[in-house]
């Protein structure tokens, strides 16, 4: 009896290694995200270029938001969330890169 449950207690602590393994193994596979706030110009250029990127590296995925270039810079001064900011016309990104330096001041 003695024996049956050292046994199962073993089985039951591989089991539970296996598992905290295995769910580490996966959480690091985990695909990266890009956010990417882009002019809706540029739709169907950065659309294509994601998904010829993603055919070598589909660990990576990429999150748009198109809209006009204002809308973009007025999302990113409230503190949207994104990792590159894609602009149709200087006016905007100079702005935000104006605003960023008097921030730092």
């Amino acid at each position: 009896m003695k024996r049956i449950i050292t046994t199962l207690l073993s089985l039951t602590l591989l089991i539970c290694l296996f598992a905290c393994k295995h769910e580490e193994a996966r959480s690091s596979q985990q695909s990266s995200q890009l956010i990417v706030f882009a002019a809706a110009s540029l739709t169907e250029s950065l659309n294509a270029i994601a998904e010829s990127y993603n055919q070598e590296h589909p660990d990576l995925q990429f999150q748009f938001n198109f809209d006009s270039s204002g809308t973009l810079k007025t999302q990113l001064e409230n503190a949207a969330d994104c990792d590159i900011f894609i602009s149709a016309a200087e006016k905007q990104m100079n702005a935000l890169d104006r605003s960023h330096d008097e921030d730092s001041a």
